[in-house]
């Protein structure tokens, strides 16, 4: 026989609930009544209130991630998040870039529970891990509580997520109003003396667009999806125009680009009321209308987009950081770290690099600090003055301390290394003679040898025909004149007039020099 068993929401559950849908449906006949808890609404608070400088503050506060955007750098917001958090953040930017695409335009998104690789559809008490699913015919808070348990999620923490990685695909978001999250029903149902709870239907996920870009309260009018496309565009062309300079050579032209491009907001800055939107999005810098102005996070977001959408040389990222500036001036602030090749981490604060700003036109871009640490403050010294860098607590949370501590020394671009991408052989330290034949017809590129040899014997590097570089330093003693036999790609690192090129050059290999290969 099967018997279903009625919900009752105690104290415990009622306490969680943010809203809920009113009523429980049954079946008429008693012995097959079906009851079911109705979907449970959670709403997460708003960044901010109507007044702009709160809601900016707030929003400031609010953010604390630094990503094609389903997978960009590895240090993306998404990237630190684990388990089913990690799962729904895939599955919401799945269908946010839909969004933009125009393949769909509503805000509304449904999400199975099957994606979360939770086994089952439904339980015991003892698979559970509880002592009952039913008492006196009333489904357990507990019970309740351990199948919401298996499909947990931190829905503040995954959007947050997506809106640092996502600044340019989630233009439209309306950080001044709520997003609503409604979860499945629950049911349990009892057959031969067993009782099951389940869970039946779909999440629901509903996030909020700005006045500026709705066509609706959760729909994206195409005409804005339109407005980010040609944005985007227009940040491309930037990106294109500085496609064969060198690294920083690309960033420094960013920063020159969007302090042309931009100016700071003036409204948001003096405390008018302004709707969220456009000043705080990086289309205003993009969309090619020298009336529109935007604030510190246009700047930054500007900045990141640029160089997410970069092909650099060199292992260069960018992120987002939140916090408040002091010194000069003061207040909620939001700028950009570099991750530079050298693995080091550099301010990129574009909006005080702007005409008239504190750190106009470069005191405040890849500079190094004169003191300071992520978890006080970090300091800067521009024109006659310092300004102070202070994390809130949201970024201090997410981001590993690798992302937040800074140089001390200004950035000083490396001098590309030609043969670094070449597959090496390194000989050991201590060695003093490569013995004849050691290495004759090996797979190798590129031969690095220590100070300490001082004889290379007869064709010890012959028929190494991949063979492009070895560096013969001064002080040996004895080489083969068959040492490097059949090496007809060879160029060998010496010094100028020094016996080691006269052999090179009598064995017609080419030549480089320290400090100009």
């Amino acid at each position: 026989m099967k018997k279903s068993y009625a919900l009752r929401i105690g104290s415990i559950l009622l306490a969680l609930l943010l809203a809920i849908l009113p009523g429980m449906a049954g079946a008429e006949e008693a012995k097959e009544k079906t009851y079911t808890m109705p979907p449970k609404e959670e709403a997460l608070a708003p960044v901010g209130g109507d007044d702009s400088q709160a809601l900016f503050a707030a929003y400031v506060r609010s953010l604390f991630f630094g990503e094609e955007r389903l997978a960009r750098s590895s240090e993306s917001a998404g990237s630190q998040l684990t388990g089913n958090d990690a799962v729904l953040y895939a599955e919401l930017k799945r269908e946010i870039l839909a969004i933009l695409s125009g393949t769909r335009s509503s805000t509304v998104i449904e999400i199975s529970p099957t994606v979360f690789n939770v086994e089952g559809t439904e339980w015991t008490a003892q698979e559970l891990g509880i002592d009952a699913i039913a008492v006196d015919g009333y489904v357990t808070d507990e019970a309740v509580q351990a199948v919401y348990a298996k499909f947990a999620t931190d829905f503040s923490l995954v959007l947050e997520a997506l809106l640092r990685d996502c600044s340019y695909e989630m233009f439209w978001y309306d950080k001044t109003q709520s997003a609503r999250r409604t979860l499945f029903n629950i049911n349990a149902v009892e057959e031969d003396g067993v009782v099951r709870i389940g869970w039946k239907g779909v999440f629901t996920y509903r996030l909020p667009v700005s006045a500026a870009y709705a066509a609706g309260q959760y729909a994206v009018s195409s005409d804005a999806v339109q407005r980010a496309k040609t944005a985007a565009a227009n940040a491309k062309q930037i990106i294109n125009r500085y496609a064969g300079a060198s690294d920083l050579e690309k960033l420094n032209g960013y920063r020159q680009e969007i302090c042309a491009l931009a100016e700071y907001n003036e409204d948001v800055q003096n405390g008018l009321s302004v709707a969220y939107g456009d000043p705080w999005q990086l289309i205003w810098v993009f969309d090619g209308d020298d009336t529109t102005n935007v604030t510190c996070e246009g700047y930054s977001k500007a900045f990141q987009y640029l160089c997410e959408e970069t092909a650099f040389t060199g292992d260069i990222s960018c992120i987002v950081a939140g916090g408040n500036l002091s010194g000069g001036l003061s207040g909620p602030h939001m700028w950009n770290i570099l991750r530079m090749d050298d693995g080091k981490n550099y301010i990129a604060d574009i909006a005080n690099c702007d005409d008239g700003s504190i750190g106009s036109p470069d005191h405040l871009f890849l500079t190094g600090c004169a003191g300071g640490s992520p978890d006080t403050y970090f300091v800067y010294p521009t024109h006659n003055t310092y300004v102070y860098f202070q994390y809130d607590a949201d970024t201090l949370a997410v981001y590993p301390q690798t992302w937040l501590e800074m140089s001390s020394e200004k950035y000083v671009e490396r001098t590309p290394d030609p043969w670094e991408n070449l597959d090496t052989v390194t000989i050991p330290r201590d060695t003093v003679e490569i013995r004849e034949s050691a290495f004759e017809g090996a797979d190798m590129e590129r031969v690095i040898l220590p100070e300490g040899v001082k004889v290379i014997g007869s064709r010890a590097f012959a028929q190494c025909e991949k063979l492009r570089y070895v560096n013969l330093l001064e002080g040996l003693l004895a080489i083969a004149d068959d040492a490097f036999a059949g090496c007809e790609n060879l160029t060998v690192l010496c010094a100028k007039g020094s016996a080691e090129e006269a052999y090179a050059q009598e064995h017609g290999f080419a030549c480089a020099y320290p400090g100009e290969e």
